[in-house]
């Protein structure tokens, strides 16, 4: 088997800028899900030459992983937030629970009327890894995509504002340690941003409460 095609490749758009002096809602950020089935293959590493993929080669998706992954991908989403000057924190009450899956209701969860309350769902994931050192399964370069389900809810009733699929990419062609999660952090990263990019995200957080 060789190693997996090129993947898709989403350009970053450029968040809507946030004037200084704009009032904007306060936001509440659910921790992000993530929702691949048991056993989906999400990656492949290669191994010279050529990044053929062995037998035993493939990632395969296991529930555990979804705790750490939720805690990274909900880092990088108040990260780009705070960089764009929105004003985000964790909604606590969700911490310690299941957490919120999107589209999931979110009606018990106390949302004063002036907040807002981003959930997201990260649905797909794929990874190209390639190990160019024999024996090697951390040093490599390679590629990501991600695509993200978000729903926006506002409202006293916490009811559903807005809802958007956004996706992002990542490519690194020289070899690191643990490139892995750079790759998914920055094809997030590009997902998260190219939510903050769209003019009914930002008509909502900056406009009337």
């Amino acid at each position: 088997m060789l190693f997996r095609s090129p993947l898709k490749k989403v350009e970053a758009r450029e968040p809507i800028a946030i004037p200084a002096g704009t009032e904007v809602r306060p936001i509440d950020v659910i921790p992000i899900a993530v929702k691949l089935k048991f056993n989906e293959e999400w990656g492949v590493k290669g191994q010279p030459p050529g990044c053929i993929v062995q037998p035993g080669n493939t990632l395969l998706w296991r529930p555990e992983r979804e705790g750490l992954f939720g805690r990274r991908f909900t880092s990088v989403l108040l990260r780009e937030l705070e960089k764009s000057n929105y004003s985000a924190t964790i909604d606590a009450s969700t911490v310690e629970s299941k957490g919120a899956e999107a589209g999931a209701s979110v009606a018990s969860m106390p949302a004063p009327r002036e907040k807002i309350v981003i959930t997201g769902s990260v649905r797909k994931i794929t990874l190209n890894l390639c190990n160019p050192v024999p024996y090697n399964r951390v040093y490599a370069y390679g590629e990501s995509y991600l695509r993200t389900e978000w729903k926006i809810h506002a409202g006293a009733t916490a009811d559903t504002a807005l809802q958007l699929v956004t996706e992002g990419s990542s490519k690194i062609d020289e070899s690191q340690n643990g490139i892995e999660w750079v790759l998914l952090s920055n094809a997030f990263a590009v997902s998260v941003r190219n939510l903050l990019a769209d003019p009914k995200f930002h008509a909502l957080v900056t406009g009337p409460q």
